[in-house]
């Protein structure tokens, strides 16, 4: 098991320095890496004071942030979770349209028995919808 296990970090360390070498082959990017060293070789404590600023800062919004949001569910929990489920039926809606409008073009591209037999029909696919739907009212129930 350890033997697997090392094998998947050098795996992930190898993809990750990929990335990051894909990344810096851009010479902005390099750029910006070169600025950011300079800056911690100038002066270490004041760059590490100045990150530790930024992510306080960001944090501190994050956490009015859910605050917010745990005061709006505490006033009103039932309406809160009706303006989720709107809001998850919305975006629902809009990515059926889209599965639908994808269909379309692929039937006027490839012609009606083009798409895989694995494809679900738009039944099907309203169906899985609906399911996804109420399994979702059912969680926030």
């Amino acid at each position: 098991m350890a033997r697997k296990t090392g094998g998947l970090l050098k795996v992930a360390a190898m993809l990750g320095l990929a990335v990051a070498a894909k990344q810096l082959s851009k010479k902005e990017n390099r750029d910006v890496v070169k600025n950011e060293y300079n800056k911690v070789k100038e002066d270490p404590k004041s760059y590490a004071q100045d990150v530790q600023d930024k992510l306080s800062k960001q944090a501190g919004e994050y956490q009015e942030r859910a605050k917010s949001e745990y005061d709006r569910v505490k006033q009103d929990p039932k309406g809160y979770a009706q303006n989720v489920q709107e809001k998850v039926n919305k975006q629902a809606a809009e990515y059926q349209e889209r599965a639908k409008s994808e269909i379309e073009k692929a039937k006027e591209e490839f012609g009606e028995d083009y798409l895989p037999s694995m494809a679900l029909s738009m039944e099907e696919l309203e169906d899985l919808v609906q399911f996804i739907l109420s399994a979702n009212e059912e969680a926030t129930e």
